[in-house]
Protein backbone atom coordinates (compact mmCIF):
# COMPACT_ATOMS: atom_id res chain seq x y z
CA UNK A 1 0.00 0.00 0.00
CA UNK A 2 0.95 3.60 -0.92
CA UNK A 3 -0.22 6.51 1.42
CA UNK A 4 -2.73 8.78 0.41
CA UNK A 5 -1.16 12.08 0.87
CA UNK A 6 1.76 10.93 -1.69
CA UNK A 7 -0.87 9.10 -4.20
CA UNK A 8 -2.78 12.87 -4.72
CA UNK A 9 0.54 14.69 -4.30
CA UNK A 10 1.94 12.81 -7.46
CA UNK A 11 -1.33 13.04 -9.58
CA UNK A 12 -1.96 16.59 -8.28
CA UNK A 13 1.91 17.39 -9.48
CA UNK A 14 1.79 15.03 -12.56
CA UNK A 15 -1.13 16.53 -13.76
CA UNK A 16 -0.19 20.38 -13.26
CA UNK A 17 -3.40 20.40 -11.07
CA UNK A 18 -2.78 24.01 -9.45
CA UNK A 19 -2.12 25.80 -12.55
CA UNK A 20 -5.87 24.30 -13.91
CA UNK A 21 -7.43 25.24 -10.89
CA UNK A 22 -6.26 28.65 -11.15
CA UNK A 23 -8.38 29.02 -14.33
CA UNK A 24 -11.22 31.06 -14.05
CA UNK A 25 -14.36 29.31 -14.65
CA UNK A 26 -12.46 25.80 -14.62
CA UNK A 27 -14.10 22.52 -12.40
CA UNK A 28 -12.44 21.99 -9.83
CA UNK A 29 -9.60 19.18 -10.23
CA UNK A 30 -8.25 17.02 -6.99
CA UNK A 31 -9.14 15.25 -4.51
CA UNK A 32 -12.97 15.64 -3.99
CA UNK A 33 -13.05 13.78 -1.00
CA UNK A 34 -10.30 12.28 1.31
CA UNK A 35 -10.81 8.38 2.13
CA UNK A 36 -8.22 5.83 3.22
CA UNK A 37 -4.90 6.92 4.59
CA UNK A 38 -3.49 3.91 2.87
CA UNK A 39 -3.92 3.29 -1.11
CA UNK A 40 -3.79 -0.39 -2.14
CA UNK A 41 -6.65 -0.30 -4.97
CA UNK A 42 -7.75 2.06 -7.40
CA UNK A 43 -10.69 2.24 -9.25
CA UNK A 44 -11.17 3.91 -13.12
CA UNK A 45 -14.33 5.29 -14.24
CA UNK A 46 -15.70 8.47 -16.31
CA UNK A 47 -18.16 9.74 -14.28
CA UNK A 48 -19.04 10.29 -10.83
CA UNK A 49 -22.86 8.37 -10.17
CA UNK A 50 -24.34 6.44 -7.40
CA UNK A 51 -23.66 3.33 -9.15
CA UNK A 52 -20.14 3.74 -10.12
CA UNK A 53 -19.72 4.81 -6.10
CA UNK A 54 -21.39 1.67 -5.54
CA UNK A 55 -19.49 -0.59 -7.63
CA UNK A 56 -16.21 1.32 -6.03
CA UNK A 57 -17.19 0.10 -3.04
CA UNK A 58 -18.09 -3.54 -4.05
CA UNK A 59 -14.55 -3.92 -5.73
CA UNK A 60 -12.82 -2.64 -2.85
CA UNK A 61 -11.61 0.34 -3.83
CA UNK A 62 -9.41 2.53 -1.68
CA UNK A 63 -9.29 5.44 -3.71
CA UNK A 64 -11.21 6.48 -7.49
CA UNK A 65 -9.62 8.26 -10.47
CA UNK A 66 -12.55 9.64 -12.41
CA UNK A 67 -12.90 12.44 -15.18
CA UNK A 68 -16.68 13.92 -14.26
CA UNK A 69 -17.61 14.79 -11.35
CA UNK A 70 -17.98 17.00 -7.84
CA UNK A 71 -19.84 20.55 -9.81
CA UNK A 72 -22.92 21.43 -8.64
CA UNK A 73 -23.74 22.53 -12.17
CA UNK A 74 -24.08 18.45 -13.01
CA UNK A 75 -25.38 16.92 -10.16
CA UNK A 76 -27.16 19.85 -8.07
CA UNK A 77 -29.22 18.86 -5.15
CA UNK A 78 -27.33 15.60 -5.46
CA UNK A 79 -24.41 16.72 -4.81
CA UNK A 80 -23.78 16.77 -1.44
CA UNK A 81 -25.50 13.47 -1.18
CA UNK A 82 -22.80 11.60 -3.38
CA UNK A 83 -19.86 13.56 -1.82
CA UNK A 84 -21.45 11.66 1.47
CA UNK A 85 -21.75 8.28 -0.21
CA UNK A 86 -18.01 8.49 -1.10
CA UNK A 87 -17.49 9.40 2.54
CA UNK A 88 -18.98 6.59 4.18
CA UNK A 89 -17.27 3.86 1.98
CA UNK A 90 -13.84 5.72 2.68
CA UNK A 91 -12.88 5.94 -0.82
CA UNK A 92 -10.19 8.96 -1.89
CA UNK A 93 -12.26 10.34 -4.82
CA UNK A 94 -10.02 12.16 -7.41
CA UNK A 95 -11.12 14.26 -10.33
CA UNK A 96 -8.88 14.66 -13.18
CA UNK A 97 -11.37 17.07 -15.82
CA UNK A 98 -9.49 20.07 -17.44
CA UNK A 99 -6.21 18.56 -16.37
CA UNK A 100 -6.59 15.30 -18.07
CA UNK A 101 -8.38 16.82 -21.32
CA UNK A 102 -5.18 18.88 -21.98
CA UNK A 103 -2.68 16.48 -20.83
CA UNK A 104 -0.23 14.96 -23.43
CA UNK A 105 1.09 11.23 -22.30
CA UNK A 106 -2.10 10.29 -21.30
CA UNK A 107 -4.52 12.50 -22.05
CA UNK A 108 -8.02 12.29 -22.86
CA UNK A 109 -7.55 13.28 -27.17
CA UNK A 110 -3.90 11.58 -26.90
CA UNK A 111 -5.40 8.40 -25.85
CA UNK A 112 -8.15 8.04 -27.79
CA UNK A 113 -6.12 8.90 -30.80
CA UNK A 114 -3.72 5.87 -29.86
CA UNK A 115 -6.88 3.53 -29.07
CA UNK A 116 -7.86 4.24 -33.12
CA UNK A 117 -4.18 4.27 -34.31
CA UNK A 118 -4.11 7.81 -35.32
CA UNK A 119 -0.39 9.37 -34.82
CA UNK A 120 -0.42 12.97 -33.05
CA UNK A 121 1.21 15.74 -34.96
CA UNK A 122 -0.17 18.71 -32.83
CA UNK A 123 -2.71 20.69 -30.41
CA UNK A 124 -5.55 23.18 -31.13
CA UNK A 125 -8.38 23.88 -29.27
CA UNK A 126 -7.12 26.11 -26.32
CA UNK A 127 -10.03 25.41 -23.17
CA UNK A 128 -9.69 26.78 -19.16
CA UNK A 129 -5.99 26.40 -19.11
CA UNK A 130 -4.37 24.43 -21.82
CA UNK A 131 -4.76 22.79 -25.61
CA UNK A 132 -7.50 20.17 -25.49
CA UNK A 133 -7.53 19.02 -28.64
CA UNK A 134 -5.41 17.00 -30.90
CA UNK A 135 -4.67 16.64 -34.65
CA UNK A 136 -2.74 14.20 -36.62
CA UNK A 137 -3.05 11.66 -39.72
CA UNK A 138 -3.85 8.08 -39.07
CA UNK A 139 -1.09 5.41 -38.44
CA UNK A 140 -2.97 2.25 -40.17
CA UNK A 141 -5.03 1.04 -42.54
CA UNK A 142 -8.46 2.51 -42.99
CA UNK A 143 -9.75 -0.85 -42.37
CA UNK A 144 -8.16 -1.89 -39.11
CA UNK A 145 -8.95 2.06 -38.01
CA UNK A 146 -12.44 0.83 -39.05
CA UNK A 147 -11.99 -2.18 -36.83
CA UNK A 148 -10.53 -0.08 -34.22
CA UNK A 149 -13.45 2.07 -33.87
CA UNK A 150 -16.23 -0.75 -33.56
CA UNK A 151 -14.19 -2.19 -30.96
CA UNK A 152 -14.18 1.28 -29.12
CA UNK A 153 -18.10 2.38 -29.36
CA UNK A 154 -19.79 -0.29 -31.14
CA UNK A 155 -22.58 2.89 -31.66
CA UNK A 156 -20.94 5.38 -32.99
CA UNK A 157 -22.02 6.96 -36.19
CA UNK A 158 -20.71 9.05 -39.19
CA UNK A 159 -21.99 12.48 -40.52
CA UNK A 160 -19.96 12.43 -43.83
CA UNK A 161 -18.65 9.56 -45.05
CA UNK A 162 -14.99 7.79 -44.53
CA UNK A 163 -13.58 8.32 -47.51
CA UNK A 164 -10.87 5.78 -49.33
CA UNK A 165 -8.23 8.36 -48.88
CA UNK A 166 -8.49 8.94 -45.15
CA UNK A 167 -4.90 7.29 -44.61
CA UNK A 168 -3.85 10.66 -46.26
CA UNK A 169 -6.47 12.90 -44.11
CA UNK A 170 -5.97 15.24 -41.81
CA UNK A 171 -7.88 14.79 -38.18
CA UNK A 172 -9.14 16.14 -35.51
CA UNK A 173 -9.90 15.14 -31.88
CA UNK A 174 -11.62 16.63 -29.19
CA UNK A 175 -13.49 14.04 -26.99
CA UNK A 176 -15.96 14.70 -24.93
CA UNK A 177 -18.48 17.73 -25.94
CA UNK A 178 -16.21 19.20 -28.68
CA UNK A 179 -19.17 18.32 -31.11
CA UNK A 180 -21.74 20.59 -29.00
CA UNK A 181 -19.84 24.25 -29.23
CA UNK A 182 -19.85 25.65 -32.70
CA UNK A 183 -16.42 27.24 -32.07
CA UNK A 184 -14.39 24.02 -31.93
CA UNK A 185 -16.18 22.80 -35.05
CA UNK A 186 -15.05 25.82 -36.95
CA UNK A 187 -11.99 26.01 -35.63
CA UNK A 188 -10.99 22.16 -36.67
CA UNK A 189 -12.12 23.50 -40.14
CA UNK A 190 -9.77 25.93 -39.88
CA UNK A 191 -7.10 24.13 -39.23
CA UNK A 192 -7.33 21.63 -42.13
CA UNK A 193 -8.93 18.71 -40.66
CA UNK A 194 -10.59 16.38 -42.92
CA UNK A 195 -12.49 14.50 -40.16
CA UNK A 196 -13.83 15.22 -36.36
CA UNK A 197 -13.97 12.80 -33.86
CA UNK A 198 -15.59 13.91 -30.98
CA UNK A 199 -18.10 12.44 -28.06
CA UNK A 200 -21.05 14.45 -28.92
CA UNK A 201 -22.56 16.99 -30.79
CA UNK A 202 -25.30 19.51 -31.40
CA UNK A 203 -27.37 19.64 -34.49
CA UNK A 204 -27.05 23.23 -35.57
CA UNK A 205 -22.87 22.22 -35.81
CA UNK A 206 -23.85 18.79 -37.56
CA UNK A 207 -25.61 20.92 -40.35
CA UNK A 208 -22.50 23.05 -40.59
CA UNK A 209 -19.71 20.48 -40.69
CA UNK A 210 -21.89 18.78 -43.39
CA UNK A 211 -22.33 21.79 -45.37
CA UNK A 212 -18.26 22.64 -44.88
CA UNK A 213 -17.61 18.99 -46.05
CA UNK A 214 -16.32 18.02 -42.61
CA UNK A 215 -16.95 14.18 -41.79
CA UNK A 216 -17.66 14.10 -38.11
CA UNK A 217 -17.08 10.67 -36.35
CA UNK A 218 -19.43 10.42 -33.25
CA UNK A 219 -18.95 8.59 -30.29
CA UNK A 220 -20.74 8.97 -26.62
CA UNK A 221 -19.02 10.91 -24.41
CA UNK A 222 -18.42 8.47 -22.46
CA UNK A 223 -16.72 6.19 -24.43
CA UNK A 224 -14.88 9.03 -25.67
CA UNK A 225 -12.86 10.09 -22.69
CA UNK A 226 -12.74 6.83 -20.37
CA UNK A 227 -9.62 5.66 -22.55
CA UNK A 228 -7.64 9.02 -20.70
CA UNK A 229 -8.53 7.66 -17.41
CA UNK A 230 -7.48 4.32 -17.96
CA UNK A 231 -4.17 5.58 -19.22
CA UNK A 232 -3.81 8.08 -16.03
CA UNK A 233 -4.35 4.11 -14.24
CA UNK A 234 -1.61 2.85 -16.04
CA UNK A 235 0.71 5.63 -15.74
CA UNK A 236 -0.36 5.74 -11.37
CA UNK A 237 0.70 1.56 -11.80
CA UNK A 238 4.23 2.58 -13.26
CA UNK A 239 5.09 5.25 -10.45
CA UNK A 240 3.58 3.04 -8.06
CA UNK A 241 4.08 -1.26 -8.63
CA UNK A 242 2.02 -1.52 -5.14
CA UNK A 243 -1.33 -0.47 -6.32
CA UNK A 244 -3.73 -2.34 -8.16
CA UNK A 245 -5.78 -0.81 -10.65
CA UNK A 246 -9.30 -1.81 -11.95
CA UNK A 247 -11.66 -0.39 -14.26
CA UNK A 248 -15.25 -0.11 -13.33
CA UNK A 249 -17.95 -1.11 -15.97
CA UNK A 250 -20.10 2.11 -16.59
CA UNK A 251 -23.21 2.94 -18.55
CA UNK A 252 -21.79 4.51 -21.48
CA UNK A 253 -23.42 7.82 -21.12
Amino acid sequence: MVGREEVVGFLNSELNAEHFNSIDDADFNGALVDGSEEVEKVGLCTNTTFENIESASELGCDMVLVHHGGWKRFDMDLFEEKKQRIRENDITWYIAHQTLDCADEFGVCVALGDRLGIEIDGKYCEIQGGPHGRYGHLEVSREEFLDRLEGTEPDYRFIGDIGEDIEDQKIGIVGGGGGAFGDIVKETIDIGCDVFITGNTMFANEIYAHEKGLTVIVLEETSSERWGVYALGEHLEQEFPEIETVRIEERNW
